[in-house]
């Protein structure tokens, strides 16, 4: 029977590789739209360890990494987590710069240490030690690395979903919750509208149709919306929110604009479902249409991340407790958060529960000077 403090030594034991492979990660660019050099670097990590990596793209050059450990015949535990990040700071390079995997103390810096390269990393060091060890699985182990995953992840979760290819019976998202246990946070409704008008000089506004104008009347009949919402507050949530995040319009300060896009964030509380989120907004944009045969838009979805609900008697909720404590020496603590995750869409798709455990902390991400406290990550594999 292996314990918790065989665990430790091993992990600990194999540190400098560990911390390593997070550093060759953190040093290997991967914003949105451009995950095909981390893909390869984690493909041939998985192959170092024995096992077969599987690419599945549901674009070219978009690509996800797959890989089954399998043991004895039994259930299938999932790891899940996204290879991209945001872009770099505009302007800020942070201490060392985003890429740099510099380690200073404690901490491992470079964009993603915290949103969620360290969690990543993380459960991809725990496969390998635990096949360093001579363990076989009572079961499986499956491996899901995504793109896609800050822009709502169409073509990373929700394509791997949609072809089968991510089921089983529990198992663990890493996203940043600073070692803490997540067991439901809200859900995230976003898109973009777009409005379509007539070209005109400015001196006669008549000839054309102002794009413009149309998104901004749009835009303020939204912003009345999210005055209304935060009415329905939820105890312990706080209330629901609608934000305008963009607008971009015109291509000459003497020509009415053709063409006018926006996009809104909409966080959820409990209680709350996509469909009625979205039809209150089209309603409110209705009711625009109604007064003004001009008013064409255009709407695209970004993300309709789920609520995460994980029940809290599960077996894999226990078994976390159980070994948080052994290892840590403490009662895990329990969060719950105002953004979505890929663990949501899991648990909607396949019902498989699956908490969140990361690394990271969110304040970290998407900072100049992300970066991850080391005996986090360590604690994580060991976890």
């Amino acid at each position: 029977m292996v314990s918790g403090q065989d665990i430790k030594k091993a992990v600990r034991a194999r540190g400098r590789e560990i911390v390593g492979f997070l550093a060759r990660v953190l040093q290997t660019p991967s914003v949105t739209g451009d995950e095909a050099a981390l893909a390869g670097v984690i493909a041939g990590e998985i192959e170092r360890m024995g096992l077969k990596p599987q690419i599945e793209e549901a674009e070219k050059g978009r690509p996800n990494v797959l890989a089954e450990w399998k043991g004895f015949p039994g259930p299938r535990f999932v790891f899940n987590g996204h290879m991209d990040v945001f872009p770099p700071t505009a302007g800020e390079q942070g201490k060392y710069g985003p890429w740099s995997g510099q380690v200073e103390g404690d901490w491992i810096y470079g964009r993603g240490a915290s949103d969620m390269k360290s969690g990543l990393c993380g459960s991809i060091m725990a496969v390998r030690v635990l096949r360093g060890m001579g363990l076989l699985p009572k079961g499986s182990v499956l491996l899901t690395c995504t793109c896609d995953e800050e822009v709502g992840g169409r073509l990373g979760v929700k394509h791997l979903l949609q072809k089968g290819l991510i089921t089983g019976d529990f198992g663990l998202n890493m996203e940043p919750t600073d070692l803490k246990l997540l067991l439901s946070h809200s859900g995230i409704y976003r898109a973009r509208f777009t409005f379509e008008g007539k070209a005109a000089s400015s001196s006669k506004p008549g000839d054309g149709v102002d794009a413009l104008e149309k998104s901004i009347r749009a835009v303020q009949a939204l912003y009345e919306l999210g005055e209304r919402i935060k009415e329905r507050s939820v105890q312990g949530w706080g209330s629901p929110t609608l934000s305008v995040t963009t607008l971009h319009a015109g291509t000459a300060t003497n020509v009415l604009a053709d063409r006018s896009t926006f996009s809104i964030d909409r966080r959820l509380v409990p209680g709350e479902s996509h469909e009625a989120v979205e039809a209150e907004i089209l309603d409110v944009l209705e009711m625009q249409k109604n007064k003004d045969p001009d008013f064409r838009y255009i709407r695209e979805i970004i993300s309709d991340r789920p609520a995460l609900d994980v029940p809290p008697d599960s077996g894999i909720v226990k078994v976390i407790e159980k070994v948080y404590e052994d290892l840590q020496g403490k009662p895990v603590e329990k969060m719950t958060a105002r953004w979505g995750s890929d663990a949501a869409n899991i648990m909607k798709a396949t019902g498989m529960p699956m908490p969140v455990l990361g690394p990271g902390r969110g304040e970290e991400a998407a900072t100049a000077n992300e970066k991850v406290s080391i005996e986090n990550y360590l604690a994580s594999v060991e976890i």
